[in-house]
């Protein structure tokens, strides 16, 4: 059964995927998109580590959840979360000032963001994922 919100990645035995994600610690369930509406306030959260971050290379994590921002509307962003790509554009292995750049970079009005939630298991899949 489809549910809304579910990711399609193929139909009928063709894919559909316009967006990949190679990591061998990903978990297809432990990712998800969320689509947040940028406003000139920004995405409604901050970010930490990043590549050669002041404790080492680092996934991008969300740091902090502004009250009333974007990220806290939606409801589906949590501190901890990596970041692993923002309107189609990996985030994977940059450092955090060029990730907020990126971020920074995206226009107001709907952005794309694909998420993992951290848990403790992985499968260490190859994952296409498709952004809408």
């Amino acid at each position: 059964t489809i549910h809304r919100g579910d990711l399609v990645l193929s139909i009928n035995g063709k894919s559909c995927c316009v967006y990949s994600v190679a990591d061998p610690n990903l978990d297809m369930n432990d990712v998800i998109c969320v689509e947040l509406l940028k406003t000139s306030a920004g995405l409604g959260f901050s970010l930490d580590g990043g590549k050669a971050s002041i404790a080492g290379d680092r996934p991008l994590l969300v740091k902090r959840i502004f009250k009333g921002g974007a990220a806290e509307q939606a409801g589906k962003i949590e501190t901890g979360d990596e970041i692993l790509a923002v309107s189609g554009k990996s985030l994977l292995g940059l450092m955090h000032y060029d990730a907020w750049n990126i971020i920074k970079s995206v226009p107001e009005g709907p952005v794309r963001l694909l998420i993992r939630k951290h848990r403790t298991s992985g499968s260490g899949a190859l994952a296409l994922v498709q952004l809408w």
